[in-house]
């Protein structure tokens, strides 16, 4: 009995123990909490430097930084999105700035599951809603849309501004024309096969827009669409077959800036010359040297800036030559990217450039783009001022003798890198000769145990040279000097 008594106390006391413990940890809880409500207050007290900022300057700051509204795709950190994430001040602004929603991008591919189109639909809704009314930059060209999404992209089109679309498909786009106040600046690509396969009707949504300057066309034929053609100022032709982009210019009568992009191999060298009297600018840009074949079919006599950015090739220079001469332009500015010495086999191939610029006398302006140091050399040679009085010629029968401007961009030397692996994974463990099927003695290699790559550090160069430039600089000259670096024989290797 007695045993039972004690222990029963005991327990009891222990109770107690651990209610008096409660009691304390509770009291210590509120303590902390307490503490925790004055750490907040005092928090809220606390203005964030960012958010200092006056409305104006913050919202000017979006703008920058807002690069355009990704909707689809891969994600952007750059988007008005995130900007209205961060708190409840900056999502206030970025709702209060229409500008920052109205440029918008659109990435969508026709496979995508319904629901991610559907969710596609609805962020397109909720961004053109944040726009108001103000004008929209809209780029779906990598979008392949359907009949109701291109429907709500139209319900819009009173707004456009800026329009680059594809319509892979005819009978998606409405047979409507659209008014279009405020367009100043469409890109419309095409499937021409589809269309001329379906013997489908030209699109004529685009034909009332009075404000359209610039335009770019990728593999749309001229009677694929109706525009206003005359009215326009910047041509962008694209993907096209030379003949092609003639018809197309034969309409263009205001014509100023002409760009021919990835232009295709003529199979029609007895096409007609188109003569445009307005152009007075003309790039030439592709992946293959046979797109500068274009300029066969182009005679352009305001040209004054023409610019080179395709492969080169032996007969590039001929070719810029006829054109040239075709022409009877007077160039002040002349743009040529990637002259690679090594493509030129023979002397005369490789005097390519400088007979081309004695045609271009009137030049001001000389940009040269990835060019050969062999190239570089020669094109010193020929510009060299004092060579023409060796040869007791008069200074103004020099090349380019007009020149005010030069820009040479030099293309580093190539390190065959890809190369190089391949050689040393060959050799990484030789070759026996029992792996061989015939038993060649002379075919079997041995292991490759050292490799040892040096790429000198130290080149000819004077201190004369390098002086004469900096001192050329000092006294105000225009020369761009930041990457300089002449080596002397006399240089500690690094």
């Amino acid at each position: 009995m007695t045993s039972t008594k004690v222990t029963a106390a005991a327990l009891r006391d222990a109770l107690a123990q651990v209610d008096t413990e409660i009691i304390q940890w509770k009291a210590r809880l509120a303590q902390l909490e307490a503490r925790r409500e004055g750490i907040l207050d005092s928090l809220d007290t606390i203005v964030y430097p960012v958010l200092s900022l006056p409305v104006e300057i913050t919202a000017e700051i979006f703008r920058h930084y807002v690069e355009r509204a990704w909707i689809g795709g891969p994600s952007n950190t750059q988007g008005p999105v995130v900007l209205a994430a961060v708190c409840r001040t900056w999502r206030e602004i970025a709702l209060s700035l229409p500008a920052l929603w109205s440029n918008i991008w659109l990435d969508g591919m026709e496979n995508d599951p319904d629901e991610e189109r559907k969710q596609m639909e609805r962020l397109f809704a909720l961004h053109l809603a944040r726009t108001g009314q103000h004008p929209l930059k809209l780029d779906a060209n990598t979008m392949s849309f359907d009949e109701s999404f291109a429907q709500r992209l139209i319900g819009v089109s009173a707004r456009w501004e800026e329009l680059s679309l594809q319509i892979l498909s005819p009978d998606v786009f409405p047979q409507d024309i659209l008014h279009l106040p405020a367009l100043r600046d469409l890109c419309v690509t095409c499937d021409s096969d589809e269309f001329l396969d379906n013997d489908s009707e030209p699109i004529i949504a685009f034909s009332d827009a009075p404000a359209l300057r610039k335009l770019q066309l990728s593999d749309v034929l001229v009677e694929m669409i109706v525009l206003p053609w005359a009215q326009l100022t910047e041509l962008v032709l694209k993907d096209l077959f030379p003949h092609h982009c003639v018809e197309i210019l034969a309409h263009t009568t205001s014509l100023r800036d002409l760009t021919l992009e990835q232009t295709r191999t003529p199979h029609d060298p007895a096409a007609p010359v188109i003569t445009s009297s307005t152009v007075t600018m003309l790039k030439i840009r592709g992946y293959m040297a046979s797109e500068l074949a274009v300029v066969d079919f182009l005679t352009l006599p305001a040209l004054e800036e023409l610019q080179v950015a395709v492969p080169d090739s032996p007969e590039r220079y001929d070719r810029l030559s006829d054109f040239v001469r075709r022409s009877r332009c007077e160039l002040k500015s002349l743009s040529i990217t990637h002259i690679d010495e090594d493509l030129h086999a023979t002397l005369e191939d490789a005097g390519g450039l400088p007979r081309f610029l004695s045609d271009t006398p009137s030049v001001t302006t000389l940009n040269i783009t990835r060019m050969g140091w062999e190239s570089l050399n020669r094109l010193l040679v020929h510009l060299d001022v004092f060579r023409w009085t060796y040869l007791q010629q008069p200074a103004t029968q020099c090349m380019l003798p007009n020149l005010e401007n030069l820009e040479i961009a030099m293309e580093g030397p190539r390190i065959p890198y890809p190369e190089m692996v391949d050689t040393l994974q060959q050799r990484r463990f030789g070759e026996r000769l029992e792996e061989r099927p015939y038993g060649d003695s002379e075919m079997a290699t041995a292991q490759l145990k050292r490799f040892w790559f040096r790429i000198p550090k130290i080149v000819w160069g004077t201190v004369t040279s390098e002086e004469k430039i900096l001192e050329w600089r000092a006294k105000g000259h225009d020369i761009d000097v930041d990457d300089l670096r002449i080596f002397r024989l006399d240089a500690e290797e690094e």
